[in-house]
């Protein structure tokens, strides 16, 4: 979920436009200020972290172009310094994130490392990826009045107050995918203390190796 949401642009919906044909012309909607206007090329989109995408209305034709794609080459190319110091954080919180994955197929076969239970160290491990993601996505608002989203969303944007967009399902994924990191992250705690109860290790003192006490 959280690379889902990362690798997707629809952190920012640009405005959204509701075309309406009637006999005389064509004429165009901003459902934001519900103000009418002769039809030119119109472009709206949505942006992400790395991703961009432009939807680009032609009345000529009728026809809707929708161009997406990377907007940046290198990381040091985002729009803001805030943007830059959320992916290191997120990039972070990934890389250890990764760590828990292994210690999962670890407690297959070993339930301490160090003299500690391995489900405990997965556990605070996974609460120090999901604190680092979500230094990243609190820092991510602070981003807002930066110029790629004022393009889309007009000059008044400003941090935490994204006028004329709306936020999108990426972000909200990415906040759903963080609260699963905590709940696992308790769920980890709650497994050491089922695994060390007195009846499983009845259960594995007579050779059992997988043990399922209600």
């Amino acid at each position: 979920m959280h690379i889902l949401a990362l690798m997707k642009s629809y952190w920012l919906i640009g405005p959204q436009f509701e075309i309406l044909e009637t006999d005389e012309d064509l004429r165009i909607t901003d459902s934001n200020t519900t103000a009418a206007s002769d039809l030119g090329d119109i472009s709206t989109g949505s942006l992400g972290i790395f991703v961009s995408c432009e939807e680009i209305y032609h009345p000529s034709s009728g026809t809707i172009d929708i161009i997406c794609g990377p907007y940046i080459k290198r990381l040091l190319d985002l729009p803001s310094g805030f943007w830059v110091v959320m992916v290191i954080f997120y990039a972070l919180g990934l890389a250890i994130f990764a760590v828990t994955a292994i210690g999962s197929v670890l407690s297959l076969c070993k339930r301490s490392l160090c003299r500690k239970s391995i489900f405990t160290l997965s556990a605070f491990v996974q609460a120090v990826a999901g604190l680092f993601i979500l230094l990243g996505l609190i820092l991510y608002p602070f981003g807002w009045g930066n110029e790629a989203v004022q393009e889309l969303c007009g000059q008044v944007t400003e941090p935490f107050i994204p006028r004329g967009c709306s936020v999108g399902w990426s972000f909200l994924l990415s906040i759903g995918a963080l609260v699963l990191t905590f709940a696992c992250s308790i769920l980890g705690v709650q497994a050491e203390i089922a695994t060390a109860s007195d009846r499983v290790e009845a259960k594995v003192m007579q050779d059992k190796c997988f043990v399922c006490v209600p």
